[in-house]
């Protein structure tokens, strides 16, 4: 920035955040962003009540993550590449400013990330793409205020909704904004960035959406763009993780930040495009590609591979194992394969769940899975065979299409190959490759990046899927909106469609400033309550007004009631590992089909109350299904019988997210690789989606639940749910 001068915001986390005067004046100091003091961070607070910070600290905050980020990422490029990726720009005076303009950028784009944010964290964010019928969708939107065409061909609907509004939000309300800190910055000279670029930039930062351009400038942005929106470590994250764990004061993993900001850089892949490879020795790792047959023969590889790989139609395979092999798929054994026990190792075959000292000679096979190091040969041939992540052998593959996930590979290739590697590997092939950039990190972060991984899993596993916190923010305060709005129609006699009114209130419509252009954007009025850009103040006092107005008898008033004095519903377990005791006696197959019967029996079917119906969530992926109004089916009578009264069911997986060992690369002095193929099952500790639902209800007076009773209930009913399905679709299919 030209100017130096500076105001200082005390933050319990960081410390002293210094933010440049124009920032503060131009963008904080205005009324949409001040919005954020009333606009919850979590829904944890209701289990940890110290946890009380909002939008606008973790706004600033990951400012602060910003700022000392991309400082680091810019002297590492620097030093690694002083003459190569750093320079951009041919004269050096222009570079400089590239690079400084896109300080700039990157540092708004970590500041207005969250400005268009829900009410309650992310309890509302699922409204933001229920726009109503004949009115423009919000991603929609966004593209009309983006015309470029690189925009329009690289977007595909990148960004969850609170992100796509807040990108709506930096083009609608402060272009003119960020066209006057460029110019201010740029000083005498031309700002690199026009206006239009610029604001596609930040866009495309805060929703994570690449370029597909290859050249050296967009392929350092998209690294700056991973760097505050991606699906392995960014800012953004970094920020609410030790947030979160500091305010609520659970005692999570301790986070190197000052550690791992230093080792951001950029490392090498190589982009094929079928390549034609002929014996060509290749040592690199796959990240992601497919390898197919070259002059109508089997595309063919041969030496060691280690990670998941995938093939199609007739195939053979020659393993000499020396790990861990799991193939799954339809296969036979072309010759016995005796495997020779090691010292202190023990050699378990398992096929199709028998287990085997030797493999069957041609005998059909369903899952081949050994356990240990092995020595001996396996020679096997068959159709769609999978070897997984956990494989580690070495032997000749064929097949006319091989694919690889995050593969090392170190022996020689036959065929055409389109995919990604890392490292420059141009040398394969001089045609169809060429290197472009990602953003890394060094390996003197590698033990950071394990407690990352640990603190993120821990906070989503154990605190947003707790079952008090999955009740509150995913159930209780998205029905308590609906009960207010049903309250507030049926005192003016209006038909009861309270989702339209939820999308009116939570719309972009109620978010851009109105002008000429605009004129569809105004407060939305219902029946003299008004709403302009909702916080959880607007929800709040909406909440009591209804507690006011109603009576002990109104269904408003029992909600109001339960979340005021928090007289929460019981539920049936209280965490996935009681989940998956409850369910002991059922297959996984089973369990989901249940959740299956569970959504039909929770979806009304009646017209006039298409609000009740099955409604998609939020970005994150779950959804929200509940029994409106307790209907007296069989199902419902079954549960009262048995103790369980008015019975809602919320989805728990709302927002486990990973950190992806395979995205995350590492850079060594000699070579890059990926954060899984250097580390350790046990390192990563990563943890897969959890379909994790609970079952809430109220108790049934002088009624005692019996587990074991609704066990055998539910299977019962499923069975019975199983069997109308399928003479359904049996009647459907005459």
């Amino acid at each position: 920035m030209q100017s130096n001068r500076v105001k200082v915001f005390k933050d319990s986390v960081h410390g002293y955040i210094s933010i440049p005067e124009v920032f503060v004046s131009s963008f904080i100091d205005t009324d949409l962003f001040q919005r954020l003091r009333n606009i919850e961070q979590t829904g944890m607070r209701i289990l940890f009540p110290s946890a009380r910070h909002d939008r606008f600290i973790h706004s600033l905050g990951v400012y602060y993550l910003g700022h000392k980020a991309f400082k680091c990422f810019k002297k590492n490029v620097q030093i690694s590449y002083p003459e190569t990726h750093y320079k951009v720009k041919t004269d050096e005076k222009e570079n400089e400013l590239f690079w400084r303009e896109c300080q700039l950028l990157f540092e708004l784009a970590c500041l207005l990330h969250d400005c268009g944010h829900a009410p309650f964290s992310h309890t509302f964010e699922y409204a933001y793409d229920l726009e109503p019928e004949g009115s423009t969708p919000l991603r929609d939107k966004l593209l009309e205020y983006i015309g470029s065409d690189s925009f329009h061909n690289d977007y595909s609907g990148d960004g969850g909704p609170h992100e796509v509004m807040s990108a709506l939000l930096v083009c609608s309300e402060y272009s003119d904004a960020v066209e006057k800190v460029l110019k201010e910055d740029a000083g005498e000279d031309t700002p690199v960035f026009r206006i239009r670029e610029a604001t596609e930039f930040i866009v495309r930062m805060i929703i994570g959406c690449v370029y597909r351009e290859t050249d050296e400038a967009h392929q350092l942005q998209n690294c700056m763009i991973n760097l505050l929106n991606s699906k392995s470590i960014d800012v953004d994250s970094l920020d609410y993780i030790i947030r979160d764990s500091q305010m609520s004061g659970v005692q999570n993993m301790g986070i190197d930040v000052d550690r791992l900001l230093q080792s951001l850089t950029v490392v090498e892949v190589t982009i094929f495009n079928n390549a034609s490879f002929r014996n060509r020795d290749i040592n690199a790792i796959v990240i992601d590609g497919k390898l197919c047959s070259l002059d109508r023969k089997s595309a063919s590889f041969e030496g060691r591979f280690a990670g998941k790989t995938d093939l199609s139609g007739n195939n053979s395979v020659v393993l000499l194992t020396q790990g861990a092999v799991c193939a799954e798929g339809e296969a036979k054994v072309m010759q016995d394969c005796k495997l020779v026990s090691g010292e202190h190792v023990e050699k378990r075959i398992f096929v199709g769940g028998s287990e085997f000292e030797t493999l069957p000679q041609t005998r059909t096979l369903g899952k081949i899975t050994v356990e240990g190091f092995l020595d001996g040969e396996m020679s096997l041939e068959g159709v769609g065979l999978t070897f997984s992540s956990d494989t580690n052998a070495q032997g000749r593959i064929q097949s006319p299409e091989i694919k690889f996930s995050s593969v090392s590979l170190s022996g020689q290739i036959n065929g055409k190959f389109s995919g990604k590697a890392l490292g420059n590997q141009t040398c394969l092939s001089s045609r169809n490759a060429q290197t472009a950039l990602e953003l890394g990190f060094h390996k003197s972060s590698l033990s950071v990046i394990q407690n990352v991984i640990i603190a993120r899993n821990y906070e989503y596993q154990w605190t947003y899927s707790h079952h008090k916190v999955v009740y509150y923010a995913n159930y209780l305060e998205i029905e308590l909106l609906r009960q207010c709005i049903r309250f507030i129609l049926e005192r003016n006699k209006k038909s009861l469609h309270a989702t339209d009114e939820i999308q009116k209130i939570l719309s972009w419509k109620t978010m851009i400033t109105p002008t000429e252009s605009e004129t569809e954007c105004r407060p939305y009025d219902l029946y003299g309550l008004k709403f302009w850009r909702p916080t959880d103040a607007d929800f709040l006092s909406l909440f009591n007004y209804c507690y006011v107005e109603s009576s002990e008898n109104d269904e408003v008033r029992q909600y109001l009631y339960e979340y005021r004095n928090r007289r929460f519903k019981k539920s049936l377990w209280k965490s996935y590992a009681e989940m998956c005791i409850f369910f002991e006696g059922f297959t996984k197959s089973q369990i989901k089909d249940f959740k299956n019967m569970l959504v039909e029996y929770s979806t009304d079917k009646k017209e006039d109350k298409k609000e009740d119906r099955e409604e998609e969530g939020s970005s994150n992926g779950y959804r929200f299904n509940e029994q409106y109004g307790y209907p007296k089916t069989e199902f419902c009578e079954g549960l009262y019988k048995l103790g369980l009264d008015k019975v809602v069911w919320v989805s728990g997986d709302s927002k486990l997210k990973e950190l992806d060992p395979v995205s995350t690369y590492i850079h060594f002095k000699d070579r890059d690789m990926t954060y899984g193929s250097v580390s350790s099952p046990n390192d990563i500790r990563s943890i897969r989606k959890l379909d994790l639902f609970y079952i809430y209800y109220t108790p049934v007076d002088g009624v005692e639940i019996n587990i074991s009773s609704l066990q055998s209930f539910f299977k019962d009913s499923l069975e019975k749910w199983k069997k109308e399905r399928r003479e359904k679709e049996k009647d459907h299919g005459a």
